[in-house]
């Protein structure tokens, strides 16, 4: 063979290597940011989804939720009722944080003044166990924002989608397809096949061996979230039997719960985000999450607790992390994060009122503290 046929030959399949990335990132379309909805969505952007909602129904729009994926468990059209919004655009995501919300809000005051129009109220709700932690905002593929919100080129942000390698996730799409999976909001599937928080808190804890595989049972967000924690926490040689069951333990609060490394940058976007709302004329609602008790006890005492009291500082909170009534009942929880819409209903009754019945010492309203 020649140099120059090797040279063409080389041009040629590189070309349809490139090409070939390109159709399957379309037509699969993984996570869903080119809309061609031929394969069931499997690892959707739902952060981009939720800034294109927003676009569709702009003009309309007068009030906005941000929250992790828990805020899946309040109701939109109950949520809307009781914040008197005409549209309320619902921008929830899994693992969201205020390094999600901040830039979403400047966006759209930035779009609505364009418009001559107005947001009225904003609902944030924040998780102070997963507050500080290293995000995922534009990091991963499946968790980066539209350009017009970061700025970014629109090509490179392009670029990123059709040249990704995603083996792992066009397999899913493709057996989606052959399993004839319907392609309905792929938010509310999070939840399926979920285990029981206290059973999986205490498998962790028995063997290293049971966290690798819990690491893949987990539901999506579950395990996204805690798939680095657990690798670190069964690496290495295994202690001796008498301290075998506190090491995984052990090793997944040092690697988790312990570091926080974007908590002072995430408290002063709270302060921005809060800002905003004030010099925009935005009732502005924040409100800590619920949390299960096999999910507080992974923290030092008195960590979540700080954690609140510090964003108490910055403005007031509904504070639903406090343990309450259903910190300690399994019933209401889909697992060891996530709580039932019954309690979303009741936080929504709680905060803005309403006909349902809400449990004593659920949810307290904490003003402002003075510095």
């Amino acid at each position: 063979m020649t140099p120059r046929k090797f040279a063409i030959g080389l041009m040629i399949a590189a070309g349809a290597l490139f090409f070939g990335t390109a159709l399957a990132n379309v037509l699969i379309d993984p996570v869903a940011v080119f809309g061609t909805d031929l394969f069931p969505r499997r690892h959707p952007n739902y952060r981009y989804l939720g800034v294109r909602d927003y676009q569709v129904h702009a003009k309309s729009v007068d009030a906005l939720f941000f929250a992790s994926s828990r805020g899946y468990s309040l109701e939109q059209p109950t949520l809307a009722k009781a914040m008197g919004a005409h549209e309320l655009h619902d921008q929830a995501a899994p693992y969201g944080l205020i390094s999600d919300h901040l830039p979403v809000l400047e966006y759209i005051l930035r779009d609505k003044a364009s418009r001559g129009e107005k947001v009225k109220s904003v609902f944030l709700m924040l998780d102070t166990d997963l507050f500080g932690r290293a995000p995922w905002t534009n990091v991963n593929i499946d968790c980066f924002l539209p350009p017009e919100v970061t700025g970014e080129s629109r090509v490179r942000f392009w670029w990123r989608y059709l040249t990704a390698v995603q083996i792992t996730t066009w397999k899913d799409g493709i057996k989606g397809a052959l399993s004839k999976e319907k392609n309905i909001d792929p938010r509310f599937n999070n939840f399926g096949g979920a285990i029981d928080g206290l059973d999986r808190m205490a498998a962790l804890r028995r063997s290293s061996a049971t966290a690798l595989r819990l690491q893949s049972s987990l539901p999506d967000i579950s395990a996204l979230i805690f798939a680095k924690a657990h690798a670190e926490g069964v690496s290495g040689n295994v202690s001796p039997a008498a301290n075998r069951a506190a090491d995984p333990a052990e090793r997944f609060r040092s690697y988790w719960i312990t570091k926080r490394p974007d908590i002072e940058r995430q408290f002063a976007m709270v302060e921005i985000f809060v800002r905003l709302c004030r010099e925009n004329g935005i009732a502005l609602t924040i409100a800590t999450t619920p949390l299960q008790r096999s999910n507080i006890d992974m923290y030092r005492p008195g960590e979540l607790d700080a954690i609140g009291a510090r964003l108490n500082r910055i403005t007031d909170i509904w504070d639903f992390a406090t343990p309450g009534p259903f910190t300690d009942n399994p019933n209401v929880w889909v697992d060891y994060a996530h709580f039932k819409v019954a309690v979303g209903t009741m936080m929504i009754a709680r905060i803005f009122g309403g006909d349902t019945p809400v449990s004593a010492g659920f949810g307290k309203f904490k003003p402002k503290t003075v510095q």
